[in-house]
This record gives C-alpha cells, sequence and structure tokens, in this order.
C-alpha cells in the first residue's frame, strides 16, 4: 500500500470517529397532536428546537417544502397562532418552493418574532389514488395494497397505517452517515435493523416492586421516556393493560427522572384502545418536556382497587323498609340508576355498587323493560335525590353486560356489569369501591350486613325515599331460606329477619349487600327480589356475588360481550321490581 492510501486511510479511521447518524425527517417536527398537522418546530446545531417566525416569509411555498421533507405529498394551508410561551429564540424560514428538504432553504436565528405569531401546517393526510401505480418519494413508503404514500417516519411505528400492516414489517431504517475529512465530506445511505418487540412498554422498577416504575417505551431500537402532560388515569389503564396488569393502573405517579429519549408527549386516550400508541398524541420525540416530567405509573395486581371498601366520611349514624336516614359519604360505592326520559325528566328505578372505577355491579332484572344503555344514567356521590350535591358524579353507560344465562322467567342468575362512560372519581369522600370478596375468602353465612338505597319505605311498597335510607340485617341459613322460597338456589342467600320488619323494596334492587371482613366493606350480594316488602316469612332474596367473580373479573378484561339492545319498552312502574 503506499504511502498516500496509508495517510487518507489514516485520516478516514480518525474522522470515523466524527460520524453522526440522523433520521431524514430528524431535523424538522410538527409539534400536535395530529399526525398532519401542528407548530412547526426546527432542530438547532446544538439539538434544541426553535419554532419558526410567522413573518412575511412564512409563506405556502415555505410550507409545501417542510410537508414534503416529512414525507407528505403536498400542503393543505399554512397557519399561524400567536406564541403560547414567550422567551427563547425564533427561526426564519426562506424557501423558493423548488427545494426538495429544507436544508436547502436558507434558515437564521432571530431573537423575537416581530409578528408575535408562531408558524403552523397542515400538510395533506395520506388517501388512496387509483389508476396507476402511485411512485412514492424517497422520504414516503408506498402502502401496495391501498396504492398510498405514507411518511417514511410512520414506517415500524407499532402502529398500522397500511391497510394489511405492511409498514409495521421487515422494518429498516435509513440512516445518513457523514464522513468529514479535511477538506471535504461524503454522505452515505445505509440501512439498519429495527427489531420490532412485542413488548415495547416497560416500568422501570425504582421502588422493589414490579408493578410500579417509570414507564419505557422503545422506539427504534432506544429506551426512552412518556412526558406526563395529558397523560392520565385512562391512558394509565392502557398501559398497565399493555404490561401484563389486566386490572389497570392504581395511579399515576411520579417516580423521579427517567434518562434516554422523550418519545412521547401530549397524550390523550378515550379507554377503548387496545395501545397507547392508538391513543392521540404528539410525533414521536416531538415535546416540550424535561425528564422531571417523566410518567411513572402503579399497575393494579388485584381487581379490587387499593383502598376498596373504606368510607372515608365520617358517619354520624350506627328503600329500605324499617330502616332510618343514613349519613352522607357512609356507603361511598352505592350507585343510583335512573331512568332517562326526554327532555328532561328522570326517575331512580335501581341501584348498583362501585367495585372498580369504571364499572357498577347491580341486577340483572333492572334492565327487563329496556337495555338501551342511552336511557340510562348512573349518579355516584348521591344522597338527597331531590337536591343536586356537589358530591354527584353523573355518568352514562358506555356498555350493559347481563349475565348470559339470567332470563326474566327466573330469578336465578340475576347479575350484570355496567361500564361507565369514564373512569369515576374516588379521590373525594363521597365515592369510593366497595371490595370483591375473594375466591380464597370463605363466604358469608350467619353474619350481619348493611343495605342501603332509595327504594320503597312502607311495605305496601308506595312510599318513596328520597333521603339515602340503610338497615342491618341478619343473613339467614340457606336451608331455612329454600324452605322459604323453593326457588332459591345455591347462588342466593336470604336477607332479613323471619318475622319481618325489615327489609328493601322497590327501587332497591341492584344495590350491594354490604358485609364488613377485615376492617374492609364486600360486595356479598346484590338485592334481587322477594315477595311483598318487610312481610313476615318473606325475607329479601339476594344474588351471592361468590359464585360469579370469575364472570365479573372475565368481563371488566373485556373476555364477555355486551348485551345486545331490545327494543325499549318504556312503562315506568313496570321497571321497579325489587
Amino acid at each position: 500500500m503506499s504511502i498516500e492510501k496509508i495517510i487518507v486511510f489514516q485520516i478516514l479511521i480518525h474522522f470515523t470517529q466524527c460520524v453522526t447518524r440522523r433520521q431524514v425527517w430528524d431535523e424538522v417536527r410538527l409539534v400536535s397532536r395530529s399526525p398532519t398537522a401542528g407548530i412547526v418546530e426546527l432542530k438547532q446545531s446544538d439539538g434544541s428546537w426553535n419554532k419558526v417566525c410567522a413573518d412575511e416569509f412564512w409563506t405556502t411555498q415555505v410550507a409545501e417544502v417542510i410537508c414534503h421533507h416529512l414525507g407528505f405529498s403536498s400542503v393543505v394551508k399554512p397557519r399561524a397562532r400567536r406564541i403560547q410561551r414567550k422567551g427563547g429564540s425564533f427561526s426564519r424560514l426562506q424557501c423558493k418552493g423548488s427545494e426538495d428538504n429544507i436544508e436547502q432553504c436558507n434558515s437564521t436565528t432571530v431573537r423575537s418574532c416581530r409578528t408575535n405569531k408562531e408558524a403552523a401546517v397542515i400538510c395533506s393526510r395520506p388517501r388512496e389514488i387509483t389508476g396507476q401505480p402511485v411512485r412514492c418519494s424517497d422520504r414516503q413508503y408506498l402502502c401496495k395494497r391501498q396504492n398510498k404514500c405514507i411518511p417514511s417516519r410512520w414506517r415500524c411505528d407499532y402502529v398500522s397505517d397500511c391497510s394489511d400492516g405492511a409498514d409495521e414489517v421487515n422494518c429498516t431504517l435509513y440512516i445518513y452517515i457523514y464522513i468529514y475529512t479535511v477538506t471535504t465530506y461524503s454522505i452515505f445511505t445505509a440501512t439498519t435493523n429495527i427489531p420490532m418487540i412485542s413488548n415495547y412498554l416497560r416500568l422501570l422498577n425504582v421502588a422493589g416492586k414490579r408493578n410500579e416504575g417509570i414507564l419505557q417505551l422503545n422506539f427504534a431500537n432506544q429506551w426512552g421516556t412518556i412526558c406526563d402532560d395529558g397523560f392520565d388515569i385512562v391512558a394509565a389503564n392502557i398501559a398497565c393493560k399493555q404490561l401484563g396488569f389486566p386490572y389497570g393502573a392504581e395511579q399515576v405517579k411520579n417516580f423521579g427522572r427517567g434518562t434516554g429519549q422523550i418519545w412521547i408527549d401530549e397524550i390523550s386516550c378515550l379507554g377503548n384502545e387496545k395501545s397507547i400508541l392508538e391513543c392521540r398524541r404528539n410525533n414521536f420525540a416531538a415535546h416540550d418536556c424535561t425528564h422531571a416530567e417523566d410518567v411513572g405509573l402503579i399497575c393494579k395486581t388485584s381487581p379490587n382497587p387499593q383502598g376498596c371498601g373504606i368510607p372515608k366520611a365520617q358517619s354520624k349514624n350506627p328503600r329500605i323498609v324499617g330502616g332510618h336516614a343514613s349519613s352522607r359519604g357512609k356507603w361511598p360505592w352505592l350507585a343510583s340508576i335512573f331512568l332517562h326520559i326526554p327532555p328532561m325528566s328522570q326517575q331512580q328505578f335501581c341501584a348498583g355498587s362501585l367495585v372498580n372505577d369504571e364499572w357498577i355491579l347491580t341486577a340483572a332484572h333492572c334492565f327487563d323493560r329496556t337495555t338501551d344503555k342511552r336511557e340510562v344514567r348512573i349518579q355516584l356521590g348521591e344522597y338527597n335525590l331531590l337536591r343536586r350535591d356537589p358530591s354527584e358524579q353523573t355518568f352514562n353507560v358506555s356498555e350493559l353486560f347481563i349475565h348470559p344465562l339470567y332470563t326474566r322467567a327466573a330469578h336465578d342468575f340475576d347479575i350484570a356489569l355496567i361500564k361507565l362512560n369514564r373512569p369515576a372519581d374516588t379521590s373525594t369522600d363521597y365515592v369510593n369501591n366497595i371490595c370483591l370478596p375473594l375466591a380464597s375468602e370463605g363466604p358469608f353465612q350467619d353474619d350481619y350486613c348493611f343495605v342501603a338505597g332509595w327504594g320503597n319505605t312502607g311495605s305496601t311498597g308506595t312510599t318513596k325515599a328520597t333521603i339515602l335510607q340503610e338497615a342491618k340485617m341478619p343473613l339467614l341459613n340457606n336451608t331455612i331460606c329454600k324452605t322459604i322460597y323453593s326457588q332459591v338456589t345455591d347462588n342466593m342467600m336470604c336477607g332479613g329477619y323471619v318475622f319481618g320488619g325489615i327489609d328493601t323494596c322497590q327501587g332497591d334492587s341492584g344495590g350491594p349487600l354490604s358485609c364488613q371482613r377485615n376492617g374492609r366493606w364486600e360486595v356479598g350480594g346484590v338485592i334481587s327480589w322477594g315477595n311483598g316488602c318487610a312481610q313476615i316469612m318473606k325475607p329479601g332474596v339476594y344474588t351471592r356475588t361468590k359464585p360469579y367473580l370469575q364472570w365479573i373479573t372475565d368481563t371488566m378484561l373485556g373476555k364477555t360481550a355486551p348485551s345486545t339492545p331490545a327494543a325499549p319498552k318504556l312503562h315506568i312502574n313496570s321497571l321497579f321490581g325489587r
């Protein structure tokens, strides 16, 4: 080898140490929750990001270059908005419109933007092209089945943008390699494989517990973090289920600073997504956060939420026929179920119990006359039906699940679950979950339990309660129960007094039989049926909760199908079972 070649080789070795890698879109980004629009930011030499000043140079031609650089086919329109955050410098971008990318444009830094407006852009959404096969640019990927071009940066991001998912297989990433010599530099393109791992979320354990820690996400073979902007309990539930905790999240918590790239910011989930990447969010790595805002999670390891079965409000007193007025917050899991009658009227007809932040346990027979979830409202924190209290939380019904073996002709399998349209706020003194009994625990028998509700308070079933009533009653031996009612099964139990006087009644149906164990209240049963109210030798009958634990768990985990709505038959009186 000649001396000249050796010197050149040594120079290349030396300057190869200065190799930089970057993705082709890494010089410009759109900051918003939309994948095709947002505030324009340019990367600076020190790695920081500047917003672009929307001055006289901010034109359709400049916006067109930005959209092409990001892998979109064209621009819809340039936009501008008043600067939200003061301070920092801005970029002024000048393009003719014929450039292939923003690196061919002239970019300068200005200390302030005299128009006080920052540049934003809406790029065209990828769409299917009919006719001849479409030709994509070098910053785009072709979805062959749909014949459309998507941005290359949408490749291998765990979200299928092609109808057949082709953008999420055989993943490679293009990188530019710059090799500088004394007088010049060379640019090479190369590809690197991206392993598309199935478990791209993990918890960085910081407290010695497997179910809590800093939430990390792997993108482009690099572990990073998620910013807490917009990240609420709804997003946390989705993330925990992805992590293998089927009962969702206990809480969002800051466990300190993480490391690596901050991958996701401004996340907003509806709750029905299977992955947090299906939620609305900024594009990958588009954020204005620091690691001090890294999301941490505590995931549930049991179906019972932490702190379930413990009233927070202090009780003042030690339908319910023969009971007495309860105190506000004593039974914070009690739900009041209303029939909503347009345009303004509504009627309380059943009750239920909050067993999870999104789930109400109730009786199946409450929906004998209507299974149309649009006609049902749920209220938590209710006390006085005639007055709107600050403690009340009102919900629509997202889904209704009636036990598949329940029939109107029989009383067995009288149990149902209601999924709320959003999680309940259990941070107040007046709303909390009741615990489900555990499979390992023995049944409640020969115990005293409590019932509460707004049902009728007279034995003839004609006097409606407006203030929450409660009563304490014993559970009867099942042999006695079956002697009184021949149709009683092992899935039922009797509660009350054989000589009458205290009982549930119409309007109390679906409410919990609250039984205390080890200092916590459990839903031992669901108010189901009876012969009259508080009559001698006619105690109330309750659906035992424990035989249905598997069905309850499977339903909350999404393993069962919701009930098919039946044609509504809105006759109010017929809705009032027990």
